[in-house]
């Protein structure tokens, strides 16, 4: 995988990890299947391409099933026929979503019937996978669409680019460019880059007209873009277009030095057929090459297994490419979900307020690392020499200080039972809140902070209230116990809790690691947080058990701030706590601690450099916006792993 397409799987995979953290609580149930919806044309014009993505997905699902499913729960593909009509497109989203309530959504299949989808989507807050409509985000820039056709960064214009560098290589070189386009999402998408491209190299446009969407007689457009006797003739249209435009051209006599471009669904076998040898010479991008099928053993496996249900449902037996492009797209799903590490940016704001408790974004995060099991949180807190006068404390307390408080996460007095208030009458209530923990939870997350304190500097401190709580009493002994039988050689010592903040505050260089139960580390680590002078500069893990089989563990890395609605969109933002988060992916889920070292390092070298963001900005500091900041701490970063 290339790292471009590595970095978009992990981003993927939090995306999909947070969409499976949201679904209802009854669909969430063992066993229960995980629902996958979209719409296909499966009659009408689009249906040659669109039922080989089904009968693909069809054989994906049935893949996945056999290996036990989707986080241990069967796949159901919830399909409806759009009739290749795009205004069908929303009301069946709409559908998806609110009455069949599937878990996550695909297609539905091009740009043209993606886009009507599109606000449906957003609304809902929901991912989706396309298997084309690479253009979509254009428009849309919704963080949580995504193409499978490998275009890389150009997208669209990736259809013009090889086309007008291989007309301009020609000798002697074409002069004058015609323009045909339908007049639909994706056509005018392709007609503008290259409209770019004809600038960039110096052609001259001598048609640029677009044809109605419905259009089925090409011969009054042929003959209006012969009139003007172009070298090139660029195509932006979808089947069965295509087909129509070739035939009139054919027919008319339309014959420039070169012609193609944008012509979708020319590789599927059924367009090839039935334009036989004229369809030769055309110059068109090909999205798998066929050629190469036989070095790749997963697709040749695929190919020889779809062909035999292609066969049998009468469809195009070779399904390139919108078969491989549908079952990656499943794949890539599985792959998500089972990725090592989620990096989750903050969430929340004003205009979510309104919306009943269970329905705000923040709850996402809650149920995420309920769902996943994420025990244990780490919140360093490390003082740049550089911010060291950004800090409440003086510079001597602070100066080099570098802790880590890890809090456990899921249990305790946030999600003991029972939790209530009961109204007593007379006027008065009585509320509950209860505040559980067995041995085997804090005996966990002790020895997440033991293994930590044998990497840095070997001394563990326990927080709790034993002299009022029993839970701080069965919470010491616990702790002491296995540091007795596992980590001798690890420093421990005993502080109640509040005692253990008024130190953090007088002191905090005393500590390397604590470790605490959930309440009190949600409020140690926010003490902690202010020690370091802002928290935009803080990044935090929640980790999980380690997986017996695998010997990997669940993870999730995110800023320790909030989402700043108010300053949304301004470049205002330190995006230092997100890098950080990175940087502590890097170190305990990827096992790449010289690397994470360099993260480090880079943001340390930055911050020396005087450069700020207006929330650390001190005087005699170079304000710098949230992108620019983030491209210092690049380069220093691409200048130290050189």
């Amino acid at each position: 995988m290339t790292a471009f397409g590595g970095n978009m799987l992990r981003v993927l995979g939090a995306a999909l990890v947070v969409g499976l953290s949201l679904v209802s609580q009854a669909s969430a149930q063992s066993g229960n299947p995980i629902r996958i919806g979209m719409s296909l044309a499966l009659t009408g014009a689009g249906a040659s391409p669109s039922k080989v993505v089904n009968t693909a997905l069809d054989l994906w699902r049935d893949d996945i099933n056999a290996k036990g499913g989707l986080l241990g729960r069967p796949v159901e593909l919830v399909i409806y026929d759009d009739q290749s009509a795009p205004a069908n497109v929303p009301i069946i989203y709409t559908k998806l979503i609110t009455v069949d309530k599937v878990d996550l959504l695909l297609g539905p299949y091009g740009t043209n019937f993606v886009a009507p989808a599109m606000p449906t989507i957003m609304q809902n807050n929901k991912l989706t996978i396309s298997f084309t409509a690479i253009g979509i985000n254009d428009k849309f820039h919704y963080s949580r669409y995504f193409s499978m056709v490998s275009t890389g960064p150009e997208g669209v214009d990736a259809f013009s680019i090889g086309f007008f560098d291989l007309a301009a290589a020609e000798q002697p070189k074409p002069q004058t460019v015609a323009i045909l386009a339908a007049d639909a999402e994706f056509a005018q998408s392709a007609a503008a880059g290259a409209r770019e491209q004809i600038k960039k190299h110096g052609f001259k446009l001598v048609y640029d007209q677009s044809y109605p969407p419905n259009a089925t007689d090409f011969a009054p457009v042929v003959r209006a873009v012969r009139a003007t006797n172009p070298d090139i003739v660029y195509i932006g249209a979808y089947p069965p277009d295509n087909v129509g435009i070739i035939r009139a051209a054919n027919e008319i006599g339309l014959a420039p030095k070169m012609m193609g471009g944008a012509m979708i669904g020319m590789l599927v076998t059924p367009m090839k057929v039935q334009l036989g040898p004229i369809a030769n010479g055309l110059i068109t991008g090909e999205n798998f090459a066929a050629a190469m099928a036989k070095q790749i053993a997963s697709a040749t496996d695929f190919l020889a297994r779809y062909g035999e249900r292609a066969v049998a449902a009468r469809i195009d037996p070779l399904g390139f490419a919108w078969g491989p492009f549908a079952y990656s797209a499943g794949e890539t799903l599985a792959q998500a979900v089972a990725s090592d590490a989620v990096l989750f940016g903050a969430v929340g704001g004003a205009k979510w307020d309104t919306l009943p408790f269970e329905l705000r974004p923040e709850r996402g995060i809650l149920r995420l690392r309920k769902e996943m099991d994420l025990f244990a949180n780490l919140r360093p807190a490390v003082v740049f020499d550089a911010l060291a006068d950004a800090s409440s404390l003086k510079r001597e307390a602070v100066e080099g200080l570098d802790i880590m408080i890890v809090r456990e996460l899921t249990g305790g007095v946030y999600f003991g039972e029972p939790k209530t208030i009961t109204d007593l009458g007379n006027g008065q209530k009585r509320a509950i809140d209860t505040q559980v923990y067995d041995t085997y939870e804090i005996e966990r997350i002790a020895r997440v902070a033991f293994d930590l304190a044998r990497k840095r500097r070997n001394k563990v401190t326990s927080m709790e209230k034993r002299n009022v709580m029993k839970s701080g009493v069965l919470w010491n002994e616990v702790v002491t116990q296995l540091h007795a039988r596992e980590y001798k050689d690890v420093q421990l010592e005993h502080q109640l809790a509040d005692s253990g903040g008024m130190n953090l505050v007088k002191w905090p260089k005393a500590f390397d690691v604590i470790v605490t139960d959930n309440l009190f580390g949600d409020m140690l680590s926010d003490i902690a947080a202010m020690l370091t002078g802002s928290l935009g500069m803080l990044p935090s893990a929640s980790l999980g058990e380690v997986d017996v089989k695998t010997k990997k563990r669940k993870a999730l890395f995110e800023p320790v701030h909030g989402s700043a609605p108010d300053i949304a969109g301004e470049g205002l933002a330190n995006p230092i706590a997100m890098i950080a988060s990175f940087g502590m992916a890097l170190r305990y889920s990827f096992d790449m601690g010289a690397l994470a070292d360099k993260v480090d390092a880079a943001i340390a070298a930055v911050l020396a450099s005087g450069l700020r963001t207006a929330d650390i900005k001190s005087e005699g500091t170079i304000a710098v916006s949230t992108a620019q900041m983030g491209e210092a701490i690049l380069k220093e970063l691409q200048a130290l792993h050189a």
